[in-house]
Order: C-alpha cells, then structure tokens, then sequence
C-alpha cells in the first residue's frame, strides 16, 4: 500500500450564516484535487473524490 501525505488548503466565501467552503488537495506540493460545498466535510470529500481519481489515472 501507498501512503501519501496530503495537505488541506481550504477557504470559504459567502454570508457567514451560509458560507460555501472550497477544499484543494495538495499530496507533495501538486494540487490534485478541489471540491466545493456547504460544509467543511463535503468540501473536503468532493476534493478528495477527485484526488482519488485524478491519482488512479495517473498510475494507469
């Protein structure tokens, strides 16, 4: 198995009672994914999916 350690930048825009937060995964310093959504959590998790997918194709 893999591991790759991977660094969070996350911002966030809007009204502070609806603010929308934009995740990007950083895995040794390229940025392989960005996701955005009304919390944290799904931010991170849209980042993350695309991460995964942007890391399986490169190893095809």
């Amino acid at each position: 198995m893999l591991k790759m350690r991977v660094e969070w930048v996350e911002k966030t825009s809007g009204p502070q009672h609806a603010p929308l937060w934009t995740s990007s995964a950083y895995i040794q310093g390229s940025l392989y994914g960005s996701g955005h959504g009304n919390t944290r959590v799904a931010a991170r998790e849209a980042a993350a999916r695309q991460a995964c997918m942007n890391l399986s194709e490169s190893h095809q």
